[in-house]
């Protein structure tokens, strides 16, 4: 079968196939890859959407996992509570809180992500001969690899930008697997031109094990390449358990293959 769209949402929705409407170019754009599917519900909020969240798409089982789906509730939910659709209104915190758990069941429709965290190594990971266009190729029927790649990062930036590169927790989004990729721009010699992005090792030691605390919300697993052939220094077994204690890190040349 061909990789289906889901169009979920109220009357913007559901009326999105009609005259101008958005749903009709997004069809034609995707005519020869993809079938786009509507669940147009006119009327609905979010609340009432949280009930029809089980018919609306196919059981995971079955194989269905949608490529993408768009959420388009809120006109509804804005409804003001003294007019005479006040039926519909929801209270912000509770629009908010709906529209978490919508994402939250529909992530558990979509195929599990592995998220490549890390510098230019990373960011230029797909391109010819790449190691990510490689991973992505290997899971390609299995698990989507997402890439979230920083060119001139180290690990000090990375802490900054975390909060962005993946998915909340509570969303639902937890990826299956992250790779950390950072320390060649730590490495750099603080008596050189690009000594702003050099990380004294103990305090790169302390940013990995912050990164890695912070994914480890994931539940799964990370895989952490420390310095390359740039620096002189790496990581010992020793160091990372002695910072942290319940992290199991298993030595693989280089490379940690941290199992939470």
């Amino acid at each position: 079968m061909r990789p289906k769209i889901y169009l979920f949402g109220d009357s913007i929705t559901e009326g999105s196939f009609t005259d101008g409407g958005w749903g009709d170019p997004l069809a034609n754009h995707f005519s020869r890859t993809a079938d786009v599917v509507l669940r147009g519900y006119s009327g609905y909020n979010t609340r009432s959407a949280l009930m029809v969240k089980e018919k609306a798409f196919p059981p995971s089982e079955s194989g269905g996992a949608p490529l993408a789906v768009t959420v388009f509730f809120g006109a509804n939910d804005a409804s003001l509570p003294d007019r005479y659709a006040a039926f519909l209104h929801v209270p912000l915190d509770e629009y908010k809180q709906n529209l978490i758990a919508i994402v939250a069941f529909l992530k558990k429709k979509m195929r599990p992500e592995i998220y490549l965290f890390g510098d230019s190594i990373t960011e230029g990971s797909f391109t010819n001969g790449g190691w990510g266009a490689s991973l992505a190729n290997h899971f390609s029927r299995t698990a989507d690899v997402v890439l979230r790649g920083y060119s001139g990062y180290n690990t000090r930036w990375a802490l900054m930008v975390k909060e962005k590169v993946l998915p909340p927790a509570e969303s639902g989004g937890a990826p299956l697997a992250v790779t950390v990729f950072f320390g060649a721009n730590d490495a750099s010699l603080p008596d050189r031109y690009s000594a702003f992005q050099h990380v004294p090792l103990d305090e790169y030691k302390q940013n990995l094990v912050a990164i890695v605390a912070f994914l480890k919300v994931t539940k799964k697993y990370i895989l952490s390449h420390v310095a390359g052939a740039t620096h002189t220094y790496s990581f010992t077994r020793f160091d990372l358990v002695r910072c942290r204690a319940n992290i199991e890190v298993v030595l693989i040349h280089k490379q940690y293959f941290i199992k939470l």
